[in-house]
């Protein structure tokens, strides 16, 4: 799959995806009228976390979302990573900031340049724990490479799958923990979208 087919698959991909729900509808049509070539317009850029690419989006064809994954794992070489500056001015752990980042497709300043809602992938390598944070944006993540184990207020951890969605509304502290595998998230943040997630205490 060339990387402009690839793109053309992703963004049609998400949008099929996301225009089924009310929630993320926006976010859906965002995906569905932007031109595949602006994934490509960013300067590529990698960080450690990028070795882990390659095992989280080895799916099976009959995995669900993997047309998702697929058409990701294309790209991911010509995608920019990043991190949020509040985890990079001070991680975690000692380890988090190698086995942590995400692309953004869409978002305020992103290659789909919209100021309403956010589109990406998270990328945590296995053995990683992404403490409780939270944001003002409302989250809507789809797994779709790996498993891990996903926890949010008031609620216990619990294992979550390819195909999972794992909605949290906006201030909800949330958290993400890897075991034996990486994992690879799409996610949409809708509403007050301007402000990085930052740490706190369960």
């Amino acid at each position: 799959m060339t990387a402009n087919a690839a793109a053309g698959s992703l963004l049609s991909a998400i949008a099929a995806l996301y225009s089924g729900d009310a929630l993320t509808a926006r976010a859906g049509r965002v995906m569905s009228a932007a031109d595949p070539a602006a994934l490509m317009r960013q300067p590529a850029k990698t960080i450690a976390a990028f070795r882990h690419v390659a095992r989280a989006a080895s799916v099976e064809p009959s995995a669900p979302l993997a047309a998702i994954v697929t058409a990701f794992a294309t790209l991911v070489e010509r995608l920019a990573w990043q991190q949020n500056p509040n985890y990079v001015a001070a991680p975690p752990s000692p380890d988090f900031l190698d086995n942590y980042g995400y692309v953004e497709f869409a978002g305020p300043g992103r290659a789909i340049d919209v100021s309403d809602v956010r589109v990406g992938v998270l990328l945590l390598g296995p053995r990683t724990v992404y403490p409780a944070h939270s944001h003002p944006a409302e989250e809507v993540y789809h797994v779709i490479g790996g498993r891990a184990l996903w926890w949010r207020q008031g609620q216990d951890w619990r294992l979550e799958t390819p195909g999972a969605v794992i909605h949290h509304p906006p201030h909800m502290r949330h958290a993400t923990a890897c075991e034996d595998e990486p994992l690879l998230a799409l996610y949409c943040w809708m509403g007050d979208i301007r402000a990085a997630a930052r740490l706190v205490n369960e």
